[in-house]
């Protein structure tokens, strides 16, 4: 990743805003919590926090996309999350227990990042009421509302209304990222991907 040096004012402005959604933040608290962001631009096919480092940051997508997977012994890979424009990648149950990510994160597209510094993040949360709501409400959204809605299609969906989910939720994804990465986040294989994709176009004609 490298650091950007230059204006990012149009990136602190779109990460307020989704903040804002979440709890609104006041100026003077914002001013404190703006002290803990890094700016970073990832070229594709880039690792942003590779399994077995220690993450740092959580992140915040301005622009791009990435991937977030497992590796098993075999160096197999198996795909937890694609994330766009203003999701929150993050290996967060590693920041909060304080060990090494057994998740690699990864662009998918050049890719711009508002990193948070997780620490200076949390001593915000201690000290400042709506800094904390916002912590707070972070969690609920992603690592509940979020997690149990995908947890609920994925036990309950076949393969093609999972498909059809995640086109309605991203409509230009298939523009933007390889296949082959929508079928390993949908677990089934790329000839299954095509099968699906084939039937669903016969259905139009």
């Amino acid at each position: 990743m490298k650091e950007i040096q230059g204006d990012t004012s149009t990136m602190v402005l779109r990460l307020k805003t989704v903040m804002n959604e979440l709890v609104q933040i006041s100026n003077e608290s914002w001013s404190q919590f703006e002290k803990s962001l890094n700016f970073y631009s990832v070229e594709k096919d880039q690792y942003i926090i590779e399994a077995g480092q220690m993450p740092k940051d959580i992140f915040f997508i301005y622009q791009g996309a990435v991937i977030i997977y497992y590796t098993d012994a075999s160096g197999k890979r198996y795909t937890k999350n694609l994330l766009f424009e203003n999701d929150f990648p993050s290996a967060t149950s590693s920041l909060i227990q304080g060990t090494t990510s057994n998740v690699t994160i990864e662009s998918i597209e050049k890719t711009l990042l508002v990193g948070i510094d997780f620490k200076k993040f949390r001593r915000l949360a201690e000290t400042i009421p709506d800094i904390q709501r916002a912590y707070l409400r972070y969690l609920e959204i992603n690592w509940i509302v979020k997690k149990e809605d995908k947890e609920f299609l994925f036990a309950t969906k076949d393969a093609t209304e999972k498909y059809l989910s995640l086109l309605q939720q991203y409509p230009d994804i298939e523009q933007r990222i390889a296949l082959y990465h929508i079928a390993s986040y949908l677990n089934i294989t790329s000839t299954q991907l095509s099968r699906i994709r084939k039937e669903l176009e016969s259905r139009k004609t």
